[in-house]
Formats: C-alpha cells, sequence, structure tokens
C-alpha cells in the first residue's frame, strides 16, 4: 500500500501547470455532497429532539415541589415504568440518576457503530475529492486532491464490505480477500494519476478523472442499494417526525392552557395556528421525505453510471451529463419543499394509518 502512495506522490516533483476545471464533473460531485448530508443533517436533528423530549417529560414531573411529601423512586423510574405514582400527590425531585437516564440516540458513540455512517461518509469524501480533482490548478493542490481520491476510492470499497458482510460468520477472512483485490486496482489508479501529475494537460486530467470514476463506478453501483436498503429500514425521517408530533402536541396543550388563563388576541392566536399547521404538514411529509432521500440516493448510482458512459467517451462537458447533475439535484431540493413532495409524487397522496402522507404508484 505505501508503495502505491509512495509512487504517486513521486511524481508529483516532476511538473504542473494550470488547466482548465472539467466544471460538470465538479458539480455532480457537489451534489453528491448535498445529498450524503442530508442524513447527517437529519440525525442532528433527531437528536436534539430526542434530548429535548426527554427533559421535556423530566421537567413535567419534577416542576411543582410545593407539597408536603416526597413521591417513593425517581423520576426517570415513573418516565420508565418502573414505579407508578400520582405527580399530583408527591412532590418529585430531580437527581443525578435522571440526568444518567437521559440518552442521546444519535451520539458520536453510537455513530461511529452506524456502518451506514460510515459509508456515508465515504461517498461524501470521494464526491468531494472528485470535484477538487476536476478543479485544482497548483501543484500542491493536485497533489492533495489526486492522493485524497485515490484514497477515497478504497475507503468507498471498504464501507461497501463492511456493510455486506457485516453479518457474515467468516466476515474478517471474505473482507482481507476482497481488499487485497481491490489493492490491484487501486494500483491502476495510483499509476493513471501519477501520469496526470506528470504532464498537467487538459488530456491528462481527462484521463485520470476517467480512471478513478469508472472505478468509483464499480463499488457505488454496488454500495448504493445497501445504503437504501438501511434507509428503507431506518425511516429516519419518520422517527424524527414522531417526536415532532409529541412536541407539537405538547405546544397545544400550553396554547390552550394559556387561552383559558389569558386570552390571546387574534392575530396573534392566528399567528400561533398557521405555524402549528406547517409543523403539522411538515410531520405528515416524513414518509415522502423518507422516499424522496432513497430516491436520491438511487439517482446518485444512477447519474454516476451515466456521467461514466460519458467519460467513457471522451465527453467530460455534454448534455447528458447536466442533465445528470441536473435531476440529482431536483431530487436533493425536492427533499426540503412540502409542495415539491407532493408533486413528485406521480401517482396518489394517501394518508396512512401511521398518520403520514404515502405515494400510491
Amino acid at each position: 500500500m505505501k508503495s502505491t502512495w509512495l509512487s504517486v506522490a513521486g511524481a508529483f516533483v516532476l511538473t504542473a501547470c494550470s488547466t482548465t476545471p472539467t466544471t460538470n464533473i465538479a458539480e455532480f460531485g457537489l451534489s453528491i455532497g448535498h445529498v450524503t448530508d442530508e442524513i447527517n443533517i437529519s440525525l442532528d436533528e433527531l437528536s436534539s429532539l430526542s434530548l429535548q423530549s426527554q427533559a421535556d417529560s423530566l421537567a413535567y414531573l419534577t416542576l411543582d415541589q410545593s407539597r408536603e411529601q416526597v413521591c417513593a423512586g425517581s423520576a426517570s423510574q415513573i418516565i420508565q415504568g418502573e414505579i407508578i405514582v400520582n405527580p399530583a400527590e408527591c412532590n418529585i425531585p430531580l437527581r443525578l440518576t435522571d440526568l444518567d437516564s437521559i440518552v442521546d440516540p444519535a451520539s458520536p458513540e453510537r455513530r461511529k457503530q452506524m456502518l451506514i455512517l460510515q459509508a456515508n461518509r465515504q461517498l461524501a469524501e470521494y464526491a468531494k475529492a472528485l470535484t477538487d480533482l476536476a478543479n485544482v490548478s497548483s501543484k500542491v493542490e493536485i497533489q492533495q486532491s489526486a492522493l485524497t481520491l485515490t484514497s477515497s476510492v478504497s475507503s468507498l470499497n471498504d464501507a461497501y464490505l463492511l456493510l455486506s458482510y457485516a453479518q457474515h460468520a467468516e466476515r474478517e477472512t471474505i473482507i482481507a480477500s476482497k481488499q487485497a483485490q481491490f489493492e490491484q486496482n487501486e494500483s491502476l489508479i495510483a499509476t493513471s494519476v501519477a501520469g496526470f501529475a506528470s504532464a498537467i494537460t487538459e488530456e491528462k486530467r481527462r484521463a485520470a478523472l476517467k480512471e478513478v470514476i469508472n472505478q468509483g463506478d464499480r463499488v457505488i453501483t454496488k454500495l448504493v442499494p445497501i445504503i437504501v436498503s438501511e434507509l428503507n429500514r431506518s425511516k429516519l425521517h419518520q422517527t424524527k417526525a414522531t417526536m415532532e408530533l409529541s412536541a407539537l402536541t405538547d405546544d397545544l396543550i400550553q396554547y390552550n392552557q394559556a387561552s383559558v388563563k389569558k386570552p390571546l388576541k387574534h392575530d396573534k392566536a392566528a399567528k400561533s395556528i398557521a405555524e402549528f399547521h406547517q409543523r403539522y404538514l411538515e410531520i405528515q411529509a416524513a414518509a415522502l421525505k423518507d422516499k424522496q432521500l432513497v430516491n436520491a440516493f438511487e439517482q446518485i448510482a444512477q447519474s454516476h453510471h451515466q456521467i461514466t458512459a460519458q467519460v467513457n467517451k471522451d465527453r467530460f462537458s455534454s448534455k447528458e451529463i447536466v442533465a445528470s447533475v441536473s435531476q440529482l439535484n431536483k431530487h436533493y431540493k425536492d427533499l426540503n419543499s412540502f409542495k415539491k413532495l407532493i408533486e413528485s409524487c406521480s401517482g396518489k397522496i394517501t394518508k396512512g394509518e401511521d398518520g403520514f402522507l404515502h405515494c400510491q404508484s
């Protein structure tokens, strides 16, 4: 492995000069990055919602300490159903054990154990390295981006192997064997990139990109279906929406209680109701967002394969590549618009028993 990197690095000492960026390829890398970011953004939001929900539950039980008696057990034990008490009859003090009970479902430690996140991160790094190699001009930039891109394809393959054979009894032996096979292809990539660095011309840049994109396509074609399967299983947006619905329900209760004590002015009440409605629409659209995220990842594989076919014809800037990038961008942008999510359904929108809107083909 080290000899591979050394052979590439040595070639960079020779020469370098400016070239014209292959813009369409760079834009494609950026588009992949937008889609992969969505998983991390959703996990961050899920983490925040979960922590807030648990804090709200503890606050509800421990807020009023005006009673004479102290309840048996702790607030966390009551929440978990280990002890049954009437909070209206006794005080429930907040304890350190209650703080210990708060669990972050998307903590850094838990994320490290999520193989899909490792695969998603490697896909994002591959996309960034692809963009960098398509854009760079100076010798230092070329050296860094070429080494990163060569490494990213290898890491992408490792992520695929870990996901594919995670449950296999002989996974370590199988993965090691397949990694050894891949290293042979990796050497070819390194040789191509080294040639690119030693005589910087647009022709050499394209030759290097062609080699890497072809190799990356072989991995992405196999990796994306596994990521899609994990996304279908986890239902990330629907999990998040369940917590958002609980928070919305609490806010409605508080709105009604506040109205009993002191009625709101009409314009403020109408504004609050409009905000509640918008939140409710977004909650109902969670299943559509999950489906759209799946569509976006599937489009990554499709667009990458289409672009691979184009670069094999020595077309690095064509209407077909532009169309592939545009299609991927459309899937990503539709994720953040309720209207576009509805419009993206070519069938009939129905509301399921789970309370979410679904697209029926």
